[in-house]
């Protein structure tokens, strides 16, 4: 028998490691991995690396001080998350205080030089006891601390919160949400020079100059996300004149991801063209607006570095206007249109050949946001299928990924409607679907085509149907690797259903069923989940609230998603 070499053994190990970011994992890895042999130990094992910072989030459980001190024995390196204010997280602070770069913390009083190799705080405000007004800001500045903070205060604490925080050194990102009237950004903001990351979702802004302190002044503002924010009370055609300052801004040029939300009012579209001329490094544009008002007829110039389009209107004001053919020369790696976005598009000709479906990956058909009328919904699913089914049958070599989702939230996926298409398609790897009953569900994993290997079902409907229907069609599946429901209306515990169907399945890598409270394992379960990852090598992912199985899946190196 010939032996693989270190260096190729360290090239297959360095995959593995680095499959999950939790520590708990890597004392898993440890465990298999250092009882092979003294030559791995000194040759192999030291040589590893996780690219990822690890996450101790669960204190003494997830982690015990004698596991830490095996880790740390075995030469792997890595830099961890900690949260100091956990239970049992005093036992081994001494252990991984030069291993912390990143403390995940609700307050601020405490002392940072426990804690010498530190990089970045993350912080969540939620009240006046996050301890914001006793930071020493020099203290941050000087040890080149910076902060990553998520607000939603309570409405009291509001106003206080607020003040300081825009006071704050060294903030490099920024979610705040649920703030009403007391947010007033200046350009003597401190972290303007500092901030690349700022979500503001919910807001209520006073003048439309807060909003704007922050969009002239910012030099670094790599990603911007803007949700649900009214500002038609402050000034009028918001959207647009928010476009025209971001493109006028210092933001323009170093903006990659951005995103503006407004499902209540309207977007020009020559406010969309002035962002793609103007924005030279997005990569990700993100537009979601009740209204498109076409005010131009103009084609966009070359489409930049834009890979990622997001385009969701309910309503286009000319009925005239092709919107996917006026962006059919983007070469996107994923697109997302609302099914307004399809009107006038000659589906009579081959337009999967245009230059957007070359290279595209991902392609999203979403829901409209205010569709009232049961003769344009009727249309619009109507026009939304035929369009699908000619995006499936083309079998455009480059997509691999489908999100399907009916008009409506209450509208479901119908298989049979797809069925023939799908059939056509050798392509499609992965179908996403937002909403499908329990009989549409069987049928679709009893005739799916064998190139089909994840699914993801973002609703099931159990309607009159039992969940345990599904556990045949799991049982057989010979070709389907993930499996993934979000929601159902249920609240029984899934374990039943994960043994059943791991038992005969061995091609599955990834299960994963809506979590409940009532995930309670009994002895007998947890043994014969254990004799189960014994014999199924292929499982690695499973979704459960259990600590019992969360361990135990750690121990067989497999993720068990809480959520």
């Amino acid at each position: 028998m010939t032996l693989l070499p270190n260096y190729l053994i360290i090239q297959i190990l360095r995959n593995l490691i680095n499959f999950c970011d939790e520590i708990e994992y890597l004392n898993s890895f440890l465990v298999r991995f250092t009882l092979v042999s003294k030559d791995w130990n000194q040759n192999v094992i030291p040589k590893l690396h996780c690219i990822n910072t690890l996450n101790y989030e669960d204190g003494i459980e997830q982690c015990s001080k004698r596991q830490f001190q095996r880790i740390i024995k075995s030469g792997v390196t890595f830099e961890l998350s900690f949260r100091p204010d956990i239970t049992g997280s005093e036992d081994i602070q001494y252990l991984v205080k030069d291993l912390t770069t990143k403390l995940s913390v609700k307050g601020l009083n405490r002392n940072f030089d426990d804690f010498p190799k530190i990089k970045l705080i993350n912080l969540s405000v939620y009240n006046n006891r996050s301890g914001l007004e006793f930071l020493d800001h020099q203290y941050f500045i000087d040890k080149g601390i910076n902060l990553d903070i998520f607000a939603l205060p309570d409405p009291d604490d509001s106003p206080t919160i607020c003040r300081t925080l825009i006071k704050l050194p060294n903030i490099i990102t920024l979610f705040l949400m649920d703030i009403q009237h007391c947010l007033k950004f200046t350009k003597d903001f401190p972290s303007l020079s500092t901030l690349t990351n700022l979500t503001l979702c919910k807001i209520t802004f006073t003048t439309i100059e807060d909003f704007y302190a922050i969009i002239d002044n910012a030099t670094k503002l790599d990603f911007l996300d803007i949700e649900k924010i009214d500002f038609s009370k402050v000034i009028s055609n918001p959207y647009d004149k928010i476009i025209e300052r971001i493109v006028n801004s210092p933001s323009s040029k170093t903006l990659e991801i951005l995103g503006l939300i407004n499902s209540q009012g309207s977007i020009s579209y020559s406010s969309i063209l002035m962002l793609i001329q103007y924005l030279v490094k997005v990569t990700k544009l993100s537009l979601f607006s009740g209204k498109l008002i076409v005010d131009s007829y103009n084609q966009p110039r070359l489409p930049g570095k834009i890979q990622h389009m997001s385009l969701e209107f309910d309503q286009i004001d000319r009925p005239t206007f092709g919107m996917l053919d006026i962006f059919s020369h983007f070469p996107l790696v994923s697109l997302s249109i609302s099914p307004r976005t399809l009107h006038n598009i000659d589906l009579t000709k081959d337009f999967c050949s245009r230059p957007i479906f070359r290279d595209l990956s991902t392609l999203t058909i979403t829901k409209l946001l205010n569709c009232t009328e049961n003769e344009d919904l009727s249309k619009q699913e109507s026009l939304t299928t035929y369009f699908i089914n000619k995006v499936i049958s083309a079998n455009i070599k480059s997509l691999t990924s489908m999100y399907l989702s009916g008009v409506k939230d209450d509208s479901p996926f119908i298989f049979k409607e797809f069925k023939e298409s799908l059939q056509r398609n050798t392509s499609l790897t992965h179908l996403n679907i937002n909403h499908i009953d329990i009989d549409n569900c069987i049928e679709f994993l009893e005739n799916s085509p064998p190139t089909i290997r994840k699914i993801q079902l973002k609703m099931l409907d159990l309607g009159k149907g039992s969940y345990r229907s599904l556990i045949k069609p799991l049982q057989k599946h010979k070709y389907l690797l993930s499996f993934d429901i979000k929601c159902w209306l249920i609240s029984y515990g899934m374990i039943p259903l994960y043994l059943e169907i791991l038992k005969h399945n061995k091609t599955l890598t990834s299960l994963q069923f809506p979590t409940t409270l009532r995930d309670v394992v009994t002895p007998e379960q947890l043994s014969e989940l254990k004799s189960i990852l014994n014999s199924n090598d292929q499982i690695n992912t499973i979704r459960t609230n259990n600590d019992d199985i969360l361990a135990l899946l750690t121990k067989y190196m497999c993720k068990g998603n809480r959520y």
